[in-house]
């Protein structure tokens, strides 16, 4: 079932990617007629010597075929009919394409098979009259609109799509402005030169003597088509209705939510369904397609009867390094009663759908944790106006920062003049150790020239405080922030030791849990243990008196 559902998924994409070619095609071919009939006529010559070709042709009948039915078949297999604005543009667009297409067919098909003759635009033009241009840019009209739904529904999961996001929408909306204007240009040059005695009755030599009854055969197979389609579609949604009843009296399945909500759903059913069949908000970006990740859930019991999940399924997960516990609720279809809880906001957007932090679900790792504090700071802001205290802080942060980042650490947070930095998201404990180091030599550097700089608008120069260590932390992501946050005991210990330098008089107190993976010389340096408060182990640290006096040069030289 899950190879089935792949290959439907990518022959619908494919037969769709196939029509939308063709309908820029078409449209590129219409915007020619601006210039003049005739390059509208020689354009086409190419367009329909390619799409017509013995080759082509039968793939685009094909393409236009299972595009058709696997589309029906998508909404006809739907539990509820429940849709955001966007599809539901893109499934009646979808469902009045065919009947304006079967018309459309039947005017270029009696024009070439029956009557015999080319079905050029100027033929079409001037035998059909403006019922041929209304239906024709009627047609590509929709189709055009239809198929740009559907690239957006597809690509705008894409990171790189946001960037191009806007010229995308620039290019969708010149095309069929252009292709009016040419189809029409092109229909008023044919009127023009019908207008002529001798041109006109040369044209007229090309038409068979039956062109009145084959044109009104045609528009009556047209529309007697049209009719057949729309009965069909008409019938498949009422057995549609018939067969969902039945499923519903053999409602067994519980899906229960965080608020006590429970929703009865049949079996067959997905977990999205199961939501909005019991009108509770549910995020689904991408209408229930398996693509766009936000209506993942937490499977918080009943998750081993569950089918494993498809290869689609399987592919989006991974892009958002989900863990087990984790399924699209668009894909999941419990077998028996289920607890879960959706992940994401209701109001979810294609954004959340790319901007995923693989510490989303939290994780556990051993980072070097780095707290930074300014001495004494309070006290300079009881002698300063509010702009010169932002200005200092903005300045010092921007400094410091700087020199963070350079390392490869990432700043956690700001409190007031102070900060939190980790090291480590992305590399061994080995190389977390080093880069802290490095950060605080600099920071420490960064810090005279700050206060070089400053001197006339300060009282005295800048002092701060620095504590190191490392251990293992809870990482994730919480509230609306897309950046990692640790949590943990380590945490609270390098705290401390930024606490503790005021004790000890020194810039800086690494622990010896650093100092061991990095590659600069403690030797020299005062060694201490210092308890923790709500540890009943002590923490063995060095006091450096400033971090500049850190010696860095075999460490630079190792990761250079």
């Amino acid at each position: 079932m899950d190879l089935i559902f792949g290959w439907k998924n990518r022959l619908r994409l494919g037969s769709g990617l196939v029509l939308f070619a063709y309908v820029f095609t078409h449209l590129l071919n219409h915007s020619l007629g601006i210039v003049s009939l005739d390059l509208l006529e020689s354009s086409r010559k190419l367009f329909i010597g390619f799409w017509r070709f013995p080759a082509i042709h039968p793939i685009l009948f094909f393409a236009t075929s299972i595009h058709i039915i696997l589309t029906l078949s998508s909404i006809l297999s739907r539990k509820t009919l429940k849709m955001s604005q966007g599809e539901f543009l893109q499934f009646f667009s979808g469902l009045a394409i065919p009947q304006l297409l079967i018309g459309h067919i039947a005017v270029t098909v009696a024009m070439n098979e029956m009557l015999g003759v080319d079905d050029s635009y100027t033929h079409l033009f001037l035998v059909y009259g403006s019922f041929f241009t209304a239906i024709d840019v009627t047609l590509l009209l929709i189709v055009w609109a239809h198929g740009c739904f559907g690239l957006y529904f597809w690509l705008r999961y894409k990171p790189w799509f946001i960037r191009y996001s806007n010229l995308f929408l620039v290019i969708v909306s010149i095309f069929p402005v252009l292709s009016i204007m040419g189809i029409i240009s092109a229909q008023k040059e044919a009127f023009l030169l019908s207008q002529d005695p001798e041109w006109l009755e040369e044209f007229l030599l090309t038409l068979p003597e039956k062109v009145e009854k084959i044109k009104e055969y045609s528009l009556q197979v047209g529309t007697g088509a049209s009719l057949v389609f729309n009965s069909i579609i008409f019938s498949l949604f009422v057995f549609r209705l018939f067969f969902l009843r039945s499923q519903n009296k053999k409602k067994t399945i519980k899906v229960h939510y965080p608020n006590g909500k429970i929703s009865i759903v049949s079996p067959g059913t997905t977990i999205l369904e199961a939501s909005k069949l019991a009108k509770l908000p549910h995020a689904n970006v991408c209408g229930g397609r398996g693509r766009c990740s936000t209506c993942r859930v937490h499977i918080e019991s009943g998750l081993e009867e569950l089918d494993s999940p498809s290869e689609e399924e399987t592919a989006v997960l991974a892009r958002i390094s989900a863990p087990k516990s984790v399924r699209l609720a668009c894909q999941a279809i419990p077998k028996s009663d289920i607890y879960i809880e959706p992940l994401l906001p209701t109001n979810a957007t294609a954004i959340d759908a790319i901007r995923q932090s693989r510490y989303i679900y939290g994780t556990e790792k051993e980072i070097v944790i780095l707290f930074a504090d300014l001495r004494g700071f309070t006290t300079f802001t009881e002698q300063m106006l509010p702009y010169d205290v932002v200005f200092i802080l903005n300045s010092y942060f921007q400094q410091v920062g700087s020199e963070i980042e350079k390392a490869g650490g990432k700043i956690d947070k700001l409190m007031g003049d102070g900060l939190m930095a980790i090291f480590g998201l992305d590399t061994n404990l080995t190389e977390a150790s080093n880069q802290a180091v490095i950060a605080v030599q600099n920071m420490s550097e960064q810090l005279v020239h700050l206060n070089e700089r400053l001197q006339k608008e300060l009282p005295e120069p800048l002092r701060m405080g620095i504590g190191i260590h490392s251990g293992v932390v809870i990482l994730g992501t919480f509230g609306n922030s897309t950046t990692p946050t640790a949590i943990g005991d380590a945490v609270n210990t390098a705290s401390r030791l930024e606490s503790a330098t005021k004790e000890y008089s020194c810039e800086v107190i690494v622990s010896e849990n650093v100092a061991k993976y990095s590659l600069a010389d403690f030797s020299g340096f005062e060694k201490h243990t210092i308890s923790v408060r709500g540890k009943t182990e002590s923490v063995n640290v060095y006091l450096i008196p400033f971090g500049r006096d850190l010696k860095i040069s075999k460490i630079e030289t190792t990761l250079n």
